[in-house]
Order: C-alpha cells, then sequence, then structure tokens
C-alpha cells in the first residue's frame, strides 16, 4: 500500500533534516510539541485538532507522536508494537485508541516539499495577484487558481482548484509553479500535500519537480 520511496540529499540538507520538515508542516496545521515532545494544539487563527496518534514515513524510517492527553496506559501499549505495525494496521490503532475514546476519524497523505531554485519565472498566462496568490485565465476567464491553503513565516502548502472544464490541460501546473516560485523566492518551505491515494495529485507534485518527503497517518 505504501511503497518505499527516496528523497533526494540536496532537499534533506537544505531543510536540516525529514524530522524538521515533519515539524514545519504540523506547525502549519498550528500543531506543536510540549516539552515532553506530545502533541498540542498552537494559537492561531485556524487550529487543527492535535491527532491522538500521528506516524510519519519518512526517508530512514517512522515518527511516532501522541497527543498530550492521551494516557500513558495507551501510550504504553502501542509503544509495545513496531512502528511499520503502527503505520500500516489501523485496525489495531484504533482498538487500542478505544480504551479511551472512539477513534472517529484516520487521515493518511503523502507530502513533498519544493527545492531551492532561482528567481521567479515569467510564466505566460498566469496573472500573480496579492497575498501569494496565482491564477490562470484563458479567453477572459479564470480557469485555475492557486493560493496557499496554510501559511506562517516560515513556510506555506498550496491549496489548488481548476474549472472542471478546464481540467488535464496544464493549467493546474501553471498556477502552482508560480505560487511556489514565488513563496520560495520570499524564503520560505513549500510544501504541497494530498490524500494519499490521490494519484492525480501525486502525478502533478512529482512533474512540477516536488520532493517526497513523508508519508503520514493521523488518528483523531
Amino acid at each position: 500500500m505504501y511503497p518505499p520511496l527516496e528523497v533526494s540529499s540536496a532537499v534533506m540538507n537544505a531543510a536540516q533534516s525529514s524530522y524538521d520538515l515533519v515539524l514545519a508542516q504540523l506547525r502549519l496545521k498550528c500543531i506543536g510539541l510540549d516539552a515532553d515532545g506530545r502533541l498540542i494544539r498552537l494559537p492561531c487563527a485556524t487550529p487543527y485538532e492535535p491527532y491522538r496518534v500521528y506516524i510519519a514515513r519518512h526517508s530512514g524510517g517512522f515518527y511516532v507522536f501522541f497527543r498530550a492527553d492521551l494516557s500513558e496506559s495507551v501510550v504504553e501499549r502501542l509503544l509495545t508494537l513496531p512502528t511499520h505495525v503502527l503505520f500500516h494496521n489501523r485496525a489495531l490503532v484504533r482498538e487500542a485508541l478505544s480504551q479511551d475514546a472512539p477513534c472517529e476519524v484516520v487521515r493518511d497523505s503523502r507530502s513533498y516539499i519544493y527545492p531551492a531554485q532561482g528567481g521567479v519565472d515569467d510564466l505566460p498566462g498566469v496573472v500573480r495577484q496579492p497575498n501569494n496568490v496565482c491564477e490562470v485565465w484563458v479567453d477572459g476567464t479564470k480557469v485555475c487558481t492557486a493560493m496557499s491553503g496554510r501559511e506562517n513565516d516560515e513556510a506555506a502548502e498550496v491549496w489548488v482548484l481548476t474549472d472542471p472544464e478546464h481540467r488535464k490541460k496544464g493549467y493546474a501546473r501553471m498556477a502552482v509553479q508560480a505560487w511556489a516560485q514565488r513563496v520560495r523566492a520570499q524564503g520560505k518551505m513549500v510544501f504541497y500535500n494530498h490524500r494519499y491515494a490521490s494519484n492525480h495529485s501525486r502525478r502533478l507534485a512529482e512533474s512540477l519537480g516536488f520532493e517526497w518527503f513523508m508519508d503520514d497517518v493521523g488518528y483523531l
């Protein structure tokens, strides 16, 4: 289900380590770590609920995090399992979490980072608006928009929407490329994240040169 992947050394060197990338992307969701390394909510306008259990698979293995209010008995039970089992065996993790409360939501995704490159290219057909919004217009009609779905002082993650009648024509690729170059030129890390099963989003990320750095599973 989750085949092994490799990530380039250049990308890892640019962001110190895969661990830094994982934490940076969590901070975009307003999730951080307390002094004990447990997941907590960070103050922001639209915070995510911290995952009760969060497992990130990177090129060198796995990182496992637990929410600060998860009972020690559940944590101890989960820590007896190999990390690859925590990542793959959702039924087992959900059963363990049910000791505290039912697990209502499981989210999985794949994440990429845009490598350091040069300046902002002039991309014909792309209109750059304020606040890191990039649009593609065709014959006076806006057909695609790429913008920051989440953004803070250190990083941003793209959100892209293409008009259904204009899909599969390369417009999303144009808009996301313009957005990524613009955000990267501001000195920020540039993330692309999608549901693991979305092959279309995977092809888009790879065609733009985004570098994979993790697959993750979060339990709420």
